[in-house]
């Protein structure tokens, strides 16, 4: 996990400038508080493989994943925002 974090730091933190100057903490004429950065991307699933095979290995994947023994205190196991999503489904 620790990888995968320093990963999403330096997309959304570093790689959109928040460590430069302009942006530090005592200087940001918004809440220091936030101290958020972002990073968005597009990927066009057709450059890699159709759209359908990928449909298919997700839905493959989604149903994998729910056969998965869950967590201490849980019923199921589900992906982050797969709870959400079913929840906005219904």
């Amino acid at each position: 996990m620790l990888g995968i974090s320093h990963v999403a730091n330096i997309l959304g933190g570093t790689l959109g400038g928040m460590m430069l100057p302009e942006f530090s903490r005592e200087k940001t004429k918004y809440d220091a508080r936030a101290g958020e950065g972002a990073f968005y991307m597009a990927v066009d699933i057709e450059r890699f493989t159709s759209a359908q095979a990928f449909k298919e290995d997700m839905a493959h994947l989604m149903k994998e994943i729910r056969k998965m023994r869950p967590m201490p205190g849980y019923d199921e196991s589900h992906l982050p925002g797969s709870r959400e999503w079913e929840w906005e489904k219904d």
